[in-house]
């Protein structure tokens, strides 16, 4: 039926696998980074960090003051854009907004469309764009109706958390999928292993 949960060999394979593969994302994530400061990806918007209110951009393109100077220009008419503060040397730019006027990731959006980064990369088939829209507008309805405790990703993770803990307390015997990999399979969705 199943097999016994042994503490020594199944937590140590997993515990190592939760340990690589934090270190795999932090690396690819140092690896990601190197996109700002790499000329073949010019307009390529990426988020260093956010608060409540504050968001810092790096882009290749605003290494020149000229984008960046017509960047805060256009940016300082929309409302809820409290300031544009921009590094040249570093190529980011800081942004402090009013969050109950305007949404981040419509503030990224905006900053894409203005550098002409919104286009699409690659194409895919209609299929997968249908698949996304869907997963997309479940997302947005379920935001809305927890006023923005809980989407999507959140609810697989807390799902896949309470079926690992329902099965353990029933069987005390690991069956398939077991409830150690649906620890973590829902630590994963989490987004707990890739820092800040």
């Amino acid at each position: 039926m199943g097999r016994r949960f042994d503490r020594g060999g199944d937590c140590l394979h997993i515990i190592t696998g939760l340990v690589l593969s934090t270190l795999a994302s932090k690396i690819m994530g140092k690896n990601n980074r190197s996109i700002k400061r790499n000329p073949a990806f010019p307009k390529q918007v990426q988020v260093a960090h956010t608060l409540l209110g504050r968001i810092r951009l790096y882009c290749y393109e605003f290494r020149d003051p000229r984008v960046t100077t017509a960047l805060s220009q256009q940016l300082s008419r929309v409302e809820g854009i409290e300031s544009v503060d921009s590094n040249p040397h570093t190529g980011s730019l800081l942004v402090k907004y009013n969050p109950a006027v305007i949404d981040q990731n419509l503030l990224v959006a905006a900053i894409q469309k203005l550098l002409g980064s919104d286009a699409p990369t690659k194409k895919q088939g209609a299929i997968m764009d249908e698949l996304q829209l869907g997963y997309a507008s479940l997302n947005y309805a379920l935001l809305e109706k927890t006023s923005g405790a809980v989407d999507v990703r959140t609810l697989m993770a807390g799902g896949l958390f309470a079926l690992a803990v329902k099965e353990l307390l029933r069987a005390r015997v690991l069956g398939m999928p077991s409830p150690v990999t649906l620890f973590y399979w829902a630590f994963l969705l989490s987004g707990l292993n890739q820092g800040d």
